[in-house]
């Protein structure tokens, strides 16, 4: 699940908000905020950020976590067209074979990339 989903879900269980007024506070259906917490669709940034920062009264920490989160949560990346054909190739890659990597491989690109 991305990191917003969880993220999101997390506040709104911890400030003991029901989906049902979580969906009032955002103006949205049960089931888009379900489908968000699932990580099945992103948060639409505008408006619903402002909307979650306000209803589920988020404190600075909070709203830097979230930020953060979204970003993490991209789907889709994109290179610069200044990148080096190995950057492009690397990228290209990882797409490949992103469902396939093992844990113990995703260990091992964090170790690569702490070089």
């Amino acid at each position: 699940m991305n990191p917003s989903a969880l993220l999101l879900k997390q506040y709104r269980t911890e400030k003991d908000i029901s989906q049902k007024k979580a969906c009032q506070l955002l103006g949205c259906k049960p089931s888009f905020l379900s489908d968000i917490e699932r990580g099945l669709k992103p948060l639409p940034f505008e408006p619903y950020f402002a909307k979650v920062v306000d209803g589920y009264q988020l404190d600075a920490i909070e709203i830097q976590n979230l930020r953060l989160a979204l970003l993490r949560s991209q789907r889709q990346y994109i290179l610069p067209t200044s990148a080096p054909a190995a950057q492009f190739e690397i990228f290209y890659e990882m797409y490949e074979r992103f469902d396939l990597l093992s844990v113990n491989q995703i260990k091992l690109i964090y170790g690569v990339l702490e070089l």
